[in-house]
């Protein structure tokens, strides 16, 4: 939280990214995540992020961190990224339906900065056009008529349009691309026309299809796949050959809206693979020819390794609980996992029991002759020191009773009994994480350190589903390889795959190895003194 606080201090230094970086700790793609989204109010977009990673693992039992292990956590969860469409949607209404004024939203919490850019966004009026209006931005294709009637494109040459925001009832703006309008001029009578925007595409220097939407962000109409399909074969750039303007897809705010290449007919679609075979080449679209028998799909790679500390166990099984520490000297409390004390092996303060009476069943069941040796000589020994007489017809366990007053000897028993109870109960409580831990994959390494799980995506999951494919996109490295660990934790976050329960069973007893029971009492009898 302090970490937090400080923000406030530093917001209005000029570099965001590096504040983000250098002072916050978060790592280059999360720092320009926020800085691109964000921009002057990137710093305080962090701010309302780690507030709100803080609530989740509140409200779902998970440890809540702070200062650097919250943004290692942050760096690692992708929760930047699961929210970007969120963010836009916040961002756009503060820069368009805010005029960049904060005012009373600044200390709302992320949730309701959410709900409120969502109001506003479905809130926006439909623009009725322009009348006789002169089209200032340069056509890159045109379909109007010798009148000039009809459809044409513009590129207005900006992220930002305040123009294009009144026409469609959108926030007329882009992170990430330039803005293109799908324009329409309409004849009203011999005298006037009606321009008018349907479409708008964002487009990055990059050659990114990142939106493409009609009024009020809807999904566009079939009727405007003719005007949408030429888009693919403009030339941009120095207009070289094969130097396309549109060369991939990627997504901004309610990209399920956006147009896509699947909404054509298959026909079509068949055509433009030919010609432009490149603009295939995501998981969606090798699925989408492959279910055309065009193609046939490579499989995903599903299989990774996974390590985890024991204080993280509990983002991966339910029903951890917590224990609370007070040092004595300072009185900072310190919350604790269970999982943490189990991998720990403290013993005692998990099995918890008073004490062990039944010696009987120790004498008759569980000692060796080794330690029913040295016990005789014990019980001989304080009997001559304290001038005691045994009679020779008693056992060893009378004898001790006969001669254990101050109870030295049935205490060292009674504690080594206790001591192996315990830690046969730690053995089966691990046990019960590590098999917790097995719906995930093969554990082949688990230990006081953590565990090494060999997971498989294939079999948590239906790869073969559609919204898989799309979050195997957003988690493709630069190098083209798939962050599996990313897919994973984002699918686990969005509970598409159930974590599985640690519930021991309260009827377990322990029943520790004989051998490791007489080990116990020998080190207590160390401690006798006669």
């Amino acid at each position: 939280m302090k970490l937090i606080e400080s923000i406030k201090q530093i917001i209005t230094e000029a570099s965001k990214k590096k504040i983000l970086m250098d002072k916050i700790g978060f790592n280059e793609d999360n720092a320009d995540l926020l800085d691109k989204l964000c921009g002057p109010l990137s710093v305080w977009m962090a701010k309302k992020m780690m507030e709100f990673q803080q609530y989740s693992s509140g409200r779902l039992g998970n440890q809540v961190k702070t200062g650097s292990e919250l943004i290692d956590q942050m760096n690692n969860n992708g929760v930047l990224r699961m929210k970007q469409s969120s963010i836009q949607s916040i961002m756009d209404w503060v820069r368009v339906g805010l005029n960049g004024n904060l005012g009373e939203y600044k200390d709302l919490p992320f949730i309701d900065l959410v709900l409120h850019s969502k109001d506003w966004h479905d809130g926006l009026e439909i623009g009725q056009g322009d009348i006789n209006y002169k089209e200032q931005n340069p056509t890159i294709l045109d379909f109007t008529d010798e009148n000039g009637n009809g459809f044409y494109w513009a590129d207005l040459d900006t992220k930002n349009s305040d123009a294009e925001c009144n026409r469609m009832g959108h926030c007329g703006r882009s992170s990430y691309g330039y803005l293109y309008s799908l324009r329409q001029n309409i004849p009203i009578n011999d005298k006037y026309k009606l321009n008018k925007s349907v479409l708008t595409a964002a487009i990055g220097e990059d050659g990114i299809l990142y939106q493409l939407k009609g009024v009020k962000n809807s999904k566009p109409k079939d009727e405007y796949h003719q005007y949408i399909l030429p888009l693919f074969y403009v030339l941009g750039g120095e207009g070289e050959e094969d130097d396309y303007l549109i060369q991939g897809f990627g997504t901004e705010y309610a990209s399920e809206q956006d147009f896509k290449l699947s909404d054509l007919p298959e026909q079509t679609i068949k055509e433009l693979y030919q010609n432009r075979p490149e603009l295939f080449s995501s998981r969606p679209m090798q699925r989408l020819l492959d279910k055309m028998g065009i193609i046939e799909m490579e499989p995903l790679p599903t299989g990774f390794s996974l390590e985890i500390k024991p204080e993280d166990f509990d983002d991966y099984i339910d029903g951890c609980t917590y224990n609370t520490y007070t040092n004595r000297t300072t009185g900072v409390k310190r919350r604790v996992s269970i999982f943490v004390e189990i991998m720990a092996g403290d013993a005692w303060d998990l099995w918890n029991q008073d004490g062990y009476e039944d010696f009987g069943s120790y004498f008759q069941y569980t000692i060796d002759q080794p330690t029913e040796d040295r016990l005789w000589d014990i019980v001989r020994r304080m009997a001559e020191r304290d001038g005691i007489e045994l009679d020779e017809d008693l056992n060893l366990e009378d004898s001790v009773k006969e001669v254990d007053d101050n109870w030295e000897i049935r205490n060292a028993i009674g504690g080594a009994i206790n001591d192996a109870d315990a830690n046969d109960y730690v053995d089966y409580l691990q046990k019960q994480i590590e098999s917790a831990l097995e719906f995930y994959g093969n554990v082949y390494e688990f230990n006081d350190t953590g565990a090494k799980i060999q997971v498989e995506l294939a079999n948590l999951v239906d790869i073969d589903e559609g919204w898989v494919d799309e979050i195997f996109e957003n988690h493709m490295n630069r190098d083209g390889k798939y962050d599996l660990e990313g897919i994973f934790n984002q699918l686990l976050n969005e509970s598409h795959i159930d974590k599985p329960d640690f519930d021991p069973d309260d009827r377990w007893y322990p029943s520790p190895d004989d051998n490791i029971v007489n080990e116990y009492v020998n080190d207590r009898l160390n401690d006798i003194n006669i």
